[in-house]
């Protein structure tokens, strides 16, 4: 009942827009992971009502969630052809791209890969090569942008992970 409660709750959240949302809905820790991923639906929903300007910023939050929501939502609409967003995104999502935390890499470099810029195709071929599979996924996955690189995408379809090998052949 409680869980029933507490869903609704968090799908009305989704609904509304708006920093005063966002916070409450973030001030939620989900007991269970059926609403953990409602939770994180709902934030999802919320940062994409954010503005541009208001999204930028919050790249730079402490909180790895809005981060992520942040990222997200801006390497989605950048991807669109807004060239100005792009110009605003990229030097966010390199710097991230060299984050130690390895979630935060994996974001970035899926998010350079979905922006499809040649001055970052160095760096997702140097993600190939990250200690983290999340990462390295992320990176064949960003490839299929690159010219030249089957060879790259040939190699990481034998990884061991099994992440990396669907994204090198999404990629070819």
């Amino acid at each position: 009942q409680d869980q029933t409660v507490v869903s609704g709750g968090l799908k009305q959240f989704a609904t509304l827009k708006g920093n005063t949302a966002l916070k409450a809905v973030l001030q939620f820790t989900p007991p269970t992971p059926s609403l953990k991923k409602l939770h994180v639906s709902a934030i999802g929903s919320i940062c994409s009502k954010l503005s541009d300007k208001v999204l930028i910023s919050t790249t730079q939050s402490q909180d790895i969630r809005l981060k992520k929501c942040a990222i997200k939502t801006l390497a989605a609409k950048s991807s669109t052809g807004k060239s100005k967003l792009k110009r605003r995104l990229l030097p966010v999502l390199k710097k991230l791209a060299k984050s130690k935390n390895s979630e935060l890499r994996a974001l970035a470099i899926e998010g350079l890969g979905d922006l499809n810029d040649k001055s970052t195709h160095a760096m997702l071929i140097k993600a190939t090569k990250d200690a983290d599979t999340a990462v390295i996924a992320a990176a064949a996955g960003g490839l299929r942008h690159v010219d030249n690189a089957e060879p790259i995408l040939l190699e990481l379809s034998t990884h061991p992970s099994s992440k990396v090998n669907a994204q090198a052949f999404r990629a070819m």
